[in-house]
């Protein structure tokens, strides 16, 4: 948040891909400003001591920008460039969702694209989820995989997704938050023998029109 002379402060939590993504990392904005619509910022991770350098551009209810990640001796770590929006709840996270991302098995591999949708069916008082949905390589493979929502469930604006389905080989665990019609997220596809197979994140877009791969 924006405080006297548009001195940023606030805190946040992350999840990395390339790690546990049960686990969600702490931070704390140390130092930020906002001048006009542009947005600088210094996050620092309290455990590990690494500290998130942002340069973001206000658009409408949106954030734009890009940082550099650089360790407690201030060494580069890396860097990328994301979205940002306002994290709410609209009444359910039930109904059709659709994604195109890419599907990484380790950070040295070539990434391969994917098409996904996933229909929320249903939501149970305890916050269970139930549903279906496909994906399809973007690799020449003309058929869809296809799999069903398992131990899926929504608390707060936080929704999981494990993904079950015989195409798959093993499960895929999404970490997701909600933003409105958007959803932003991470995940890890495990082995039936459980390892790790391939790795990625996504955005997540509501849809009325599509219903089907």
């Amino acid at each position: 948040q924006a405080g006297e002379g548009n001195v940023v402060t606030g805190s946040g939590d992350l999840i990395d891909a390339g790690l546990d993504i049960t686990s969600v990392q702490g931070f704390t904005v140390e130092s930020g400003i906002i001048v006009g619509s542009h947005v600088t910022l210094q996050a620092r991770q309290p455990v590990t001591r690494d500290v998130f350098i942002w340069d973001l551009r206000i658009a409408s209810s949106v954030m734009v920008g890009s940082y550099q990640l650089r360790d407690a001796a201030d060494q580069f770590v890396s860097s990328g460039a994301a979205e940002w929006r306002k994290q709410r709840v609209t009444p359910s996270p039930t109904g059709t969702w659709v994604a195109a991302f890419y599907d990484r098995i380790s950070p040295i591999t070539t990434p391969l694209s994917q098409h996904a949708l996933v229909n929320v069916t249903a939501q149970a008082v305890d916050g269970t989820l139930s549903g279906n949905g496909a994906l399809r390589f973007m690799n020449g493979e003309n058929g869809r995989r296809l799999f069903n929502l398992v131990s899926s469930s929504t608390i707060g604006k936080d929704i999981t997704w494990v993904w079950r389905g015989t195409d798959l080989f093993g499960d895929t665990t999404w970490r997701l938050r909600h933003a409105g019609d958007f959803l932003y997220g991470v995940y890890e596809n495990l082995t039936s023998a459980g390892n790790l197979e391939s790795m990625g994140a996504a955005l997540w877009i509501r849809t009325s029109t599509a219903t089907s791969l």
